[in-house]
């Protein structure tokens, strides 16, 4: 499998978007920041990354930069984000995601607040749940829970 520049994967991206019936025009930015103008929605800005594992290093040249970045999304479907490199994203009111997130922003209209469904639901019931005291999201898809009575 052929090795993609980032910049080449981004366009790639913005080239999948234009062909959405929802989008009327995507802008390539710079190497890892798209807008996306949508016909129902204000634009949104985009962080492209790909990454096996997201980590601190990958986001922190998205979330310093003045782009106005809305949400981040990790391009390759085999990977996953750590822990510590979403609460820096969500920290600066940026969401994130995968690919397919992407195409689910265009028909929400606060991109920041954006959370995929399997999140909200997993933390909705360990927030609701009466022996969880607290967790943290150790990689995207891996919580350290803190039990009342148990380890």
């Amino acid at each position: 499998m052929a090795k993609h520049t980032l910049g080449e994967t981004t366009e790639w991206v913005a080239g999948n978007l234009r062909k959405e019936a929802k989008v009327s025009k995507v802008e390539v930015l710079s190497e890892q920041v798209l807008l996306v103008s949508r016909d129902k929605y204000d634009p949104y800005i985009a962080g492209i990354i790909s990454a096996t594992c997201v980590d601190v290093a990958s986001v922190s040249p998205l979330v310093i930069s003045d782009s106005g970045i809305e949400i981040i999304v990790n391009i390759p479907k085999e990977s996953y984000w750590s822990g510590e490199a979403i609460r820096l994203a969500h920290e600066k009111n940026i969401a994130t995601g995968c690919y397919g997130d992407l195409f689910r922003v265009i028909d929400v209209q606060d991109v920041r607040a954006f959370e995929p469904k399997e999140t909200a639901f997993i933390e909705r019931g360990l927030r609701q749940h009466a022996r969880i005291t607290g967790f943290k999201r150790v990689f995207d898809r891996v919580y350290c829970i803190s039990r009342r009575g148990l380890p």
